[in-house]
């Protein structure tokens, strides 16, 4: 079984992929998440990066799915951490810097 990983935009949480974790379930392990500050995950105090939090929760070679925000994610995950994605989604994503 597959691994795909699935980031939220900023304006959403986890809850937005509610449809596809019930249709994708069947053949592949999804993880969908809330980014720290948005739906139930808080947000600590100090620095922050979302590119290490997610690193921290991608199993090697995942398909990665992201939308705006969370599309921005995923393309620096897989710039900076190529290991992890295996395939890269990307829905309204954008660059960084």
């Amino acid at each position: 079984m597959s691994d795909v990983v699935l980031l939220h935009a900023g304006i959403a949480d986890a809850r937005m992929w509610s449809p596809q974790l019930e249709s994708f379930a069947a053949d592949h392990s999804v993880h969908a998440f809330d980014l720290p500050g948005f739906g139930a995950e808080g947000l600590a105090p100090g620095r922050l990066s979302y590119v290490d939090w997610v690193a921290d929760r991608t199993p090697p070679g995942s398909s990665v799915v992201g939308a705006s925000f969370g599309g921005r994610i995923a393309l620096e995950l897989a710039r900076e951490r190529p290991e992890l994605v295996g395939r890269l989604v990307l829905v309204a994503a954008s660059l960084g810097g």
